[in-house]
């Protein structure tokens, strides 16, 4: 979570200083920030779905049920 915050807060004072000097240049520093940001939040969420399917694995439940589950926890998958 701080590293995510840190890069937000960096790539907002590179866009300012970018955007002195060019307009489109601050555009590209706040889309490769959002690309940068999404691509970390993706391998986030991979993680997490690696763990319930270990834990599914490892209790021996089948798909539908722990679906069912985790719909129950506003957790759907």
């Amino acid at each position: 979570m701080v590293k995510v915050a840190v890069l937000g807060l960096a790539a907002v004072f590179l866009s300012l200083i970018a955007g002195s000097v060019k307009r489109e240049y601050a555009v590209a520093v706040m889309i490769g920030t959002v690309l940068l940001l999404a691509i970390y939040s993706l391998s986030s969420i991979r993680m997490v779905i690696e763990r319930i399917h270990e834990f599914e694995q490892a209790i021996g439940l089948s798909r539908e049920y722990l679906g069912i589950l985790l719909k129950m926890l506003e957790l759907p998958i």
